[in-house]
């Protein structure tokens, strides 16, 4: 297991990026060309770069342990948090809640939000439920 140190330092209240794996948007509404809209995406994407956080089209989970870079907003700092992606089918879910519980013990700053990244498609059926009334 790779050392702590080496992946991040969590420095500021932190903004964790949580959500399934594989959460995909159709095209038509991906932020970055070329990559399905996840969590890491979006964080490249509030980042302002495309290369910080790895992003794939890989319905598997690329990111296996929580990394955290700076972001600043409105000129106060944060810690832009990505996490490994919950219900993934290669990495067992307890390994996975393990580092997510991990890194929010890490917060020492406190954790100022939590944005659950979510898919178009988890809407569709709420989206329905009230038109078929």
């Amino acid at each position: 297991m790779e050392e702590t140190s080496n992946r991040y330092r969590i420095e500021a209240p932190a903004v964790l990026l949580v959500g399934k794996t594989g959460n995909v948007l159709p095209p038509t509404f991906s932020m970055m060309p070329g990559k399905n809209s996840k969590k890491a995406t979006l964080g490249n994407s509030l980042l302002g770069s495309e290369e910080v956080f790895e992003a794939s089209n890989d319905p598997n989970s690329v990111t296996k342990f929580a990394r955290a870079e700076k972001l600043t907003i409105d000129g106060r700092p944060y810690n832009l948090v990505d996490t490994p992606g919950v219900f993934d089918t290669v990495t067992p879910g307890p390994q996975t809640l393990a580092e997510i519980a991990r890194v929010i013990g890490e917060c020492s700053y406190g954790i100022q939000a939590i944005i659950f990244v979510l898919g178009m498609h988890a809407f569709s059926r709420l989206v329905q439920l009230p038109s078929s009334r």
